[in-house]
């Protein structure tokens, strides 16, 4: 057997355990989130969801039972399919201290300001590897007034903390003692420290009480090369989630129409798993539906400047962002190599979309 043929059949080999592992974790990936999810369903749905690559949440949150399926990216097929877009590069967008390295040289004036890190309970300055007490984020609460923690890595089931200083700590709004608050840091392993971003009166006017994030989905068109916007929506945090905006959280998001900035229906999810399409916030009754984000020209170029410049290794991409002001000025949360985008479809199915579908199509995802 020559030197090629054996390269040749270990390579062949290796691919083959990876598309073993990675279809194995994709089962996995939806099961989990299948087990977990509270949509009233019958089995007899929840079978039909599954041998369709959707869980019993996406089925009811897009109303497979009346809508055509095909138009909307499966969670199989996200999680199968576009979780190999980016492979070898996940990590670059993924582990959020090495992103915020990564960026930082270009597009510091978009990122949060990073305070630090714990590591082991110890609070570590983020560069120079300084090591502190505890202590030392407690005084950085103090003197920011409000601070994230964030895992450094993925959620996996940790919680993102806020903590605020006001004659006193909370922890998520509710008062904790400094010597409680210190015992909660020690235990504290792979988060960031960083600075809150505050929102723009127009989200404020929909609701005053949480972060008002932007998603925006990039992918670069293999027929021109150029990045475009996949999808975008507004989340919007409720008295429910507050500060929290997520649909997990009771949040609720609209659709943004990618060339003018407008939102569409306001959408929260019922109990049983469905959505409810509203014109307006159901705790404020501020409009919603039709409403433009100022200065979206702007924002858009930001988007998609930011996706060129790393789409060389990462073609698909998941920007949060925050609308600073009525001038365009956006703070980006954090960008992600497999953007969540079942809230997103509930505005719009992604496959809908030939440019869309033509970008998975031509990566395998689907």
């Amino acid at each position: 057997m020559g030197f090629r043929t054996a390269k040749s059949i270990y390579k062949r080999s290796s691919n083959s355990l990876e598309a073993v592992q990675r279809n194995a974790w994709a089962v996995g990936s939806v099961l989990n989130a299948d087990i977990k999810s509270d949509a009233d369903l019958p089995i007899s749905k929840r079978l039909d969801a599954l041998q369709s690559g959707f869980t019993s949440e996406s089925y009811a949150l897009f109303e497979l039972d009346r809508r055509d399926r095909s138009d909307y990216l499966s969670d199989w097929e996200r999680a199968r399919g576009a979780s190999k877009i980016n492979k070898g590069y996940e990590i670059t967008l993924d582990d959020k201290l090495l992103s915020h390295r990564i960026l930082s040289p270009e597009y510091g004036e978009l990122l949060p300001d990073l305070y630090g890190c714990l590591q082991d309970g110890e609070f570590v300055e983020p560069w120079e590897g300084a090591t502190a007490d505890c202590d030392s984020l407690i005084e950085c609460v103090r003197k920011h007034k409000i601070v994230v923690i964030k895992p450094r890595a993925g959620t996996r089931g940790k919680r993102i903390l806020f903590l605020q200083y006001d004659d006193g700590f909370l922890l998520d709004g509710e008062p904790i003692s400094e010597t409680r608050l210190t015992q909660i840091c020690r235990n504290l392993d792979g988060y960031l420290a960083t600075e809150v971003f505050h929102p723009a009166q127009y989200a404020n006017e929909i609701h005053p009480s949480g972060f008002s994030t932007v998603r925006a989905i990039t992918m670069v068109d293999p027929d021109t090369g150029k990045p475009f916007i996949g999808g975008a929506m507004h989340r919007f945090s409720t008295d429910k989630s507050a500060p929290l905006d997520n649909y997990a959280a009771g949040g609720g998001s609209a659709g943004i129409d990618r060339e003018s900035g407008e939102l569409s229906h306001f959408v929260i999810v019922k109990d049983n798993g469905r959505p409810e399409y509203m014109e307006t916030h159901p705790d404020t009754g501020t409009q919603v539906l039709n409403v433009e984000i100022p200065a979206w020209s702007k924002i858009r170029t930001q988007i998609l400047e930011l996706a060129d410049a790393v789409s060389s290794i990462t073609p698909y991409l998941g920007l949060d962002l925050i609308v600073l002001d009525d001038k365009g000025s956006v703070g980006l949360i954090e960008a992600n190599s497999l953007p969540g985008v079942q809230a997103m479809q509930a505005h719009k199915p992604l496959l809908r979309d030939d440019r869309n579908r033509r970008f998975y199509e031509y990566h395998g995802a689907l």
